[in-house]
């Protein structure tokens, strides 16, 4: 861990990287546990995110027939390293914490009434938390990549739109599909502006030369969706500059700046 954190202080205070890419699980083990904890005091210090995602899911074995490794193994890692987050107390110790976690969270928003229950009544779980797991999920961010928008629109009834961000997951999911489900729900419009670019700016940390209405993409690809606002759009781009179905999907990576 001593040699992560070192790479981690190089990687932020001389490479200006924006965020850390945490995998959902460490080659079985899960980020939690007391050895991997100094990455998240370290994460509230520089004021930085961090970002849940799946790498080799460790129910790849039980998922891997009919290919549905990417289908359900990546969402039962999110749900599974996001639970023992919250359950972990790692929310209380860092309050401040900037979590985001992809995918409308896998199935954790779906099951987290279950998870309360389990906990506040049958006393299933640990007894050192403050509050109720359903608390602690809304300290923490989402993104909406998901087909579906019905599930959109329960994420936001859960969350609030104070912690929902826009992303397109690509190149494996058309980032138009995800911004057409979300515009179909017709939320309002403060709220629409804040999951496309508001909330990524919130949790980008207050670095003045970070664009942050390039939102969280993420994964190998690394890059950062544009914002789809059209007063972003106008407000932002210099003139002459093409739109951004015009320009290099990976703006980040064509500036030579990568979010760890």
């Amino acid at each position: 861990m001593k040699a992560s954190l070192e790479e981690l202080e190089r990687c932020v205070k001389k490479l200006g990287m924006k965020g850390i890419l945490l995998y959902t699980n460490l080659a079985g083990r899960f980020a939690d546990e007391p050895e991997f904890r100094p990455l998240f005091a370290h994460a509230v210090e520089y004021d930085i995110p961090i970002l849940l995602h799946p790498a080799k899911p460790i129910t790849s074995d039980i998922v891997k027939d009919y290919e549905m490794i990417s289908s359900l193994g990546n969402m039962f890692d999110d749900t599974i390293a996001l639970n023992r987050i919250l359950l972990s107390g790692i929310l209380d110790q860092y309050p401040k914490l900037k979590l985001i976690c992809p995918h409308l969270g896998g199935t954790l928003p779906f099951i987290i009434g279950r998870i309360d229950h389990q906990v506040n009544v049958l006393k299933r779980g640990p007894k050192y938390l403050t509050k109720a797991p359903s608390e602690y999920l809304k300290q923490v961010y989402l993104d909406i990549v998901s087909p579906l928008p019905q599930a959109m629109r329960f994420a936001w009834e859960l969350m609030g739109p104070d912690h929902l961000i826009y992303a397109s997951d690509h190149p494996w999911v058309d980032p138009k599909l995800i911004l057409d489900g979300l515009r179909s729900l017709s939320l309002p419009k403060a709220d629409e502006e804040k999951i496309l670019g508001g909330n990524a700016e919130n949790c980008s940390g207050s670095d003045p030369d970070l664009d942050c209405r390039r939102l969280y993409d993420y994964g190998p690809r690394i890059s950062l969706a544009y914002a789809a606002t059209p007063r972003w759009q106008e407000a932002r781009k210099p003139a002459g500059t093409p739109s951004p179905q015009h320009r290099s999907a990976h703006p980040l990576r064509r500036e030579g700046r990568h979010l760890a």
